[in-house]
Parts: C-alpha cells; structure tokens; sequence
C-alpha cells in the first residue's frame, strides 16, 4: 500500500471515528505512530498528527475500549489511571514545542530534552508526557517497542525521568504515573534487558544504567519507586552483567536497596516491592 494511501485511512478514519470499529481506530492509529517518524513530508506528518494521534475523539473512543478492564482494577489503580482526553491539548502543545517528530522515539524528545538541558520542560510538561506515554504503552505497547528495536531501550528512555532532577520523580503526579508504566510494563513478557542493547541518547544500556545507579545512590533517599525501576534491571531476565555491576561497583545503592535473600531470589518472579 502507498504511503498516500495509509494516509487517506488514516484521515478517513479521524473524519469517519464515530462509525468505524474501534479495531479500525486502533490500527490506523498504529500505522500514524510508525509513519510520523518516516515521512519527510511535513504536510503529512501534520495532518498524521492533528487528525489522528492527538485527535480526542479518537482517544475517547479507545479509551472506552479499554474501560472494560477498569472493573478488574484495585481501587488504587483506578485513582492512578490517567485521563488523557481532557490533557490532550497540552500534550499536542508540549510535543510541539519539544520535538521534530524525526525519529523512532519521538514519543520520548521531551523528556531527554529535559535530561540534557535543566529547567527546559517544565514539571507540568513532564507530567502531561507522562500521560500520553503512559497511553501509548497501555494501547500500542508492542507496536512501540519494535518500533524503538528493543524493550530495553524502551524501558531506559522511560526511566529518563528519573536522571531529570529529584524535584521531578519526587513530584506525586510522576511518581503515580511512572508506577502505572512500571506495572504495565512487566504485565506479560515483561523486560528483558541486555548490558550491550543499543539505547538513543545513552549510546548503550549499561551506559544508562551507570548514570541511572549513580543517580540512586545520589539522591534516591531511598524511593521506593526508584529502587523498583532499578531492580527491573536485576531480574533474571536481564543480564547477569547488571546484577555483577551493582554488587561490585555500587555498594551504596545495594545498602539503599535493602532487601533480603530471599527477596532476591523473587526477582525471577516480579521486582516490585510494595511500590509507593
């Protein structure tokens, strides 16, 4: 199929969204994440982005898809749930503002922005990334992922927030929205991560994982939500290599760690502790 050809679905689809099926939505939405990134013509990559990825008729109708599992949610999850229909329009402004739109992971320029340049992206702005990330994960999850190649350079693009500042995944919003990732996350296959994975911005993962553990042991104070994202790395589905690194060059963040024997040896099962 011609490239103006998926466009025409896609726009029909945002002009034609209360009639067609909601799997017709979630596949052309599919499709406009993917196309963003390679069409040099910025007509399209416009229309790609007004008609459809920031489209709230298109968000409600796919949030209404996913409103069967809520019923199955704790009420605790439900209050962490993130509406990203009444956010929609300060998303579209922030990625505007943040990003060219010119690569695969896109999704995440406004946080590296913020990692590489202090103070750029406000903490409002952190948080409505949040929410549009946390609703691609949730609804284009694997789609994404082999977009970006790998789960592990995924999963350190979203633990970039934690590299920001301490002001930032201190902030309550962050920490609810960075604990609705993290469990939506390790939902299924979960994450797999190896030390040499390629990783856009970090060169590698075990370079991100580096300044990700200097972090922690900076000024982590103990977070509990940041020892999780941590030991994500720790699980038997990671490296080795990661769990070799934190014992040998990092005994300070294994004394914030704090967790026993045998919840060690659990990390093969999930790493989360009673998060917040």
């Amino acid at each position: 199929m011609a490239l103006s050809e998926i466009c025409s679905l896609c726009f029909a689809t945002s002009i034609a969204s209360t009639t067609s099926s909601a799997e017709d939505i979630h596949c052309y939405h599919n499709l406009a994440l993917l196309m963003i990134s390679f069409t040099p013509n910025e007509t399209i990559k416009h229309k790609l982005l007004t008609e459809v990825v920031f489209n709230k008729t298109i968000h409600a109708i796919e949030s209404s898809g996913i409103a069967g599992h809520m019923s199955e949610l704790s009420l605790r999850d439900k209050e962490f749930e993130p509406n990203i229909v009444d956010n929609l329009d300060s998303i579209k402004t922030l990625y505007g503002k943040h990003s060219r739109f010119d690569s695969h992971h896109w999704l995440f320029d406004p946080l590296i922005r913020s990692v590489e340049t202090k103070n750029s992206v406000t903490l409002d702005e952190i948080r409505a990334c949040l929410v549009f990330i946390s609703a691609v994960v949730k609804r284009h999850r694997n789609y994404c992922q082999q977009l970006i190649q790998s789960s592990s350079a995924f999963y350190c693009l979203i633990s970039s927030v934690f590299l920001i500042s301490e002001e930032v995944f201190f902030d309550d919003g962050v920490q609810r929205l960075l604990y609705v990732i993290l469990k939506t996350l390790l939902a299924g296959d979960g994450i797999r991560c190896q030390i040499s994975d390629r990783v856009p911005y970090y060169d590698t993962c075990g370079d991100f994982y580096q300044r990700f553990v200097d972090q922690l042991e900076s000024v982590s104070y103990g977070n509990k939500l940041f020892i999780n994202y941590l030991l994500v790395f720790c699980q038997s589905k990671c490296s080795p290599l990661f769990r070799t690194k934190l014992f040998v060059d990092f005994p300070t963040a294994f004394r914030i760690i704090q967790i026993s024997f045998e919840e060690w040896k659990a990390l093969c099962c999930t790493p989360l502790l009673s998060i917040i």
